[in-house]
């Protein structure tokens, strides 16, 4: 289940790109798809006792790949800077790089788990904010009306807060585990 998060991500960005209310109704299935399954794998993983390293790094891989998803969504549909992009991406990718080189993270991450759950959690939030403000006019919801464009520029600040938030954070991850990791002995 995890893993299938990569491809279905892939259809909803192939979706969200066409245009025709059909395409962006599929896109918006897609997308609640993908998040149901998040939701749901490692709670199941847990339930039927099958968890293990290799599913751990599966929903990571999976997560990675709705995160880039949402995000070139994000930029190419809801007006989204690509810098504020960028910056959700390479840090996404600068932890999945931490967890390959601290091979105890997964036994250091059960302290810390509440932490990396919201930062995860408000990643995700801001993209489907961006996303739901195009949705909005795709659709034709109108929910937002003229407040769309000032909607938008709010998210970009707060997006910017959360960034710095979320690399300070990151940091302060990374050196907690470095002192906790035995020194390798190709250092």
């Amino acid at each position: 289940m995890s893993s299938s998060r990569a491809v279905t991500a892939l259809a909803f960005l192939q979706f969200i790109l066409q245009e025709g209310s059909t395409a962006q109704r599929f896109s918006l299935a897609i997308l609640v798809l993908v998040e149901l399954s998040d939701l749901f794998d490692g709670k199941l993983a847990r339930r039927w006792k099958v968890t293990s390293d290799y599913g751990y790094i599966l929903d990571a891989f999976g997560d990675r790949a709705a995160y880039v998803a949402y995000a070139l969504a994000a930029v190419t549909r809801s007006q989204m800077s690509p810098l504020l992009a960028y910056g959700i991406i390479v840090r996404d990718f600068g932890l999945f790089a931490s967890r390959a080189y601290f091979t105890n993270w997964s036994k250091f991450v059960e302290r810390d788990r509440l932490w990396t759950k919201l930062n995860g959690i408000l990643a995700r939030v801001l993209l489907w904010c961006f996303l739901a403000t195009w949705y909005d006019t795709a659709l034709r919801w109108e929910l937002l009306g003229a407040k769309s464009v000032a909607i938008v520029r709010y998210l970009h600040v707060i997006t910017c807060v959360y960034l710095a938030f979320s690399y300070y954070a990151l940091m302060l991850l990374i050196y907690r585990y470095w002192k906790r990791t035995p020194k390798r002995q190709d250092e």
